[in-house]
């Protein structure tokens, strides 16, 4: 890894590069990442010198167990993602979220999600209230996004 004067406070970061079809997710900060519903590494969409994370459908994911460098706090902190979705609608797509349980709102912290009318950053304090902030911007299905 290059060097990096802020590494120590990076939390976690998969970088794009994996063999082609592999379900072995790489974390270069030493957490599990575990593939999960087809998730894996693709060829079909370079995003990243080679292959690229590809989430299909809206199940795909990877999983990353609880650790508390993902408790965001009071103190400064940055989300950072390149994509390309596949669809865009006016249903929330999340790119990256902590949460126990997608279908329940009450035991989560924070997500970043698209649609097609914009991105919404979200988080909670008591796991059931939701702040939201949103960034009204139009998004297309198979544009590459750096957000």
């Amino acid at each position: 890894m290059p060097y990096d004067p802020l590494w120590n406070y990076v939390a976690f970061l998969i970088n794009g590069n994996g063999e082609n079809n592999s379900t072995v997710i790489a974390e270069e900060t030493g957490k599990s990442a575990t593939a999960m519903n087809g998730a894996k590494y693709s060829n079909a969409v370079d995003l990243c010198n080679g292959t690229s994370l590809y989430l299909p459908g809206s199940t795909g994911r990877v999983y990353i167990p609880d650790h508390e460098s993902f408790n965001i706090g009071g103190n400064d902190f940055c989300i950072e993602a390149k994509i390309r979705p596949l669809l865009v609608d006016g249903n929330q797509r999340h790119i990256i979220n902590q949460s126990g349980d997608l279908s329940n709102n009450g035991n989560r912290s924070f997500g970043l999600g698209i649609k097609q009318s914009g991105l919404d950053f979200y988080y909670t304090t008591d796991g059931i209230s939701d702040t939201t902030i949103s960034a009204n911007t139009t998004f297309e299905a198979n544009q590459t996004y750096h957000i």
